[in-house]
């Protein structure tokens, strides 16, 4: 009869909503909880990103036959398609956080902070506020009321908190991988107050250049992204919820009601009450799938 080696709680996080009617580049898919009972050993190929947060014991990654060893504050990443074995050492049973990272930027994301599959572990950076950022991820699970956009948003401050120290990879000077980053923060906020001029400061460039990569890579302006981003997200909320056409403008990141109606009008042809009004009529007779899309 097999001995159990662990104990492991999971936190599975719904499937966020989709940005343009695309998955978000970057989310949180799960958080895993692991304690070991000693003697630990496990091999894996996983086929996405995972990534181990060891908060006490000591224990080696052997990544294609490469040990690194770790203990508290360090973190390894399972990188897909490569062969790791990880175990703990005698005496020194570890206890563990794990994310399941998702998303086509996730090499990407991962690579501002250092890591790479040749370079798969960083030491000592554990602290309070990714406990924080774990601890909230649970929370959010046990009372299953999140916000549409929470696996997103916390996957890119658990990123960015990595990262902090780190200077943007050489290649963000070329206008896509500048335009990435704005992009990457536009989806991030833009439920919030961000503004081009908030990113521009962040980067430590002028709106202008902002403005120049961005339309280079993408052929349109940041405030065009963004508006979209907003709008479509307020279409969503009306259709959903019975929130006033103010507090949607407000939850969607728009500062002025007026301003969202206008827009709403001039991207759907109808104004938000309107539109609502007449997705409520449609979903009486069946019909709604083909209202909404886009």
């Amino acid at each position: 009869m097999a001995t159990l080696m662990y104990r492991q709680t999971n936190c599975l996080l719904r499937e966020p909503y989709r940005l343009l009617g695309e998955p978000p580049g970057l989310f949180i898919a799960v958080l895993g909880r692991l304690t070991s009972l000693g003697g630990f050993s496990l091999h894996s190929m996983p086929r996405r990103f995972a990534l181990h947060f060891i908060e006490d014991g000591k224990g080696t990654f052997e990544f294609d036959g490469r040990p690194h060893d770790v203990g508290p504050g360090d973190l390894a990443v399972l990188f897909p398609d490569m062969y790791v074995r990880y175990y703990d050492h005698p005496g020194r049973p570890w206890r563990y956080t794990w994310i399941g990272l998702r998303g086509e930027r996730a090499r990407w994301a991962l690579s501002l902070a250092g890591l790479s599959e040749e370079s798969p572990c960083l030491h000592g950076v554990g602290d309070d506020v990714l406990e924080g950022i774990f601890s909230e991820i649970e929370s959010a699970y046990r009372s299953d009321s999140y916000p549409p956009l929470f696996p997103v948003t916390v996957a890119w401050r658990m990123v960015e908190h990595l990262s902090r120290d780190k200077p943007l990879p050489r290649e963000t000077k070329g206008h896509t991988h500048m335009a990435e980053v704005i992009r990457r923060m536009v989806e991030q906020e833009f439920t919030e107050s961000i503004t081009i001029d908030e990113i521009a400061r962040r980067l430590g460039v002028t709106r202008t250049t902002i403005f120049r990569h961005f339309r280079q890579a993408y052929g349109q302006s940041p405030k065009q992204y963004l508006d979209e981003l907003r709008l479509m997200f307020a279409r969503d909320l009306l259709r959903r919820t019975r929130s006033s056409v103010k507090e949607v403008a407000r939850t969607s990141g728009f500062q002025s009601a007026h301003y969202f109606s206008r827009a709403f009008r001039r991207r759907f042809g109808l104004s938000p009450v309107q539109w609502k009004t007449g997705m409520e009529g449609r979903a009486g007779n069946g019909r709604l799938r083909a209202a909404v899309t886009p």
